[in-house]
């Protein structure tokens, strides 16, 4: 013998969701870095990293034109060679 069993709408919608997020998971790759296959651009905080300064000091020094930022769609990248051939210039300005 079947029986039926009365759901709320907000249940049912919420049940619906986590199906269809499963589904969608199994299907698509996982998210990656939008820029882990390029290792010569760095974020901020890499840059800052680095250059063992904190980000401000990399806005900073960026807005100062010491550093040259690199701006891809949405956010602020900085290329690696070009951060390390500053590397000397910049010492200078930290004394």
């Amino acid at each position: 013998m079947e029986s039926l069993t009365v759901i709320h709408t907000n249940e049912l919608t919420a049940l619906l969701r986590a199906a269809l997020r499963e589904e969608l998971s199994s299907l698509l790759p996982p998210p990656s870095e939008p820029f882990s296959e390029h290792p010569d651009l760095l974020s901020r905080k890499e840059t800052a990293n680095l250059l063992g300064v904190s980000v401000a000091t990399v806005d900073n020094w960026t807005r100062e034109g010491r550093l040259v930022k690199h701006i891809l769609g949405p956010v602020v990248r900085f290329k690696k060679d070009e951060v390390l051939s500053s590397l000397e210039t910049l010492k200078t300005y930290r004394r």
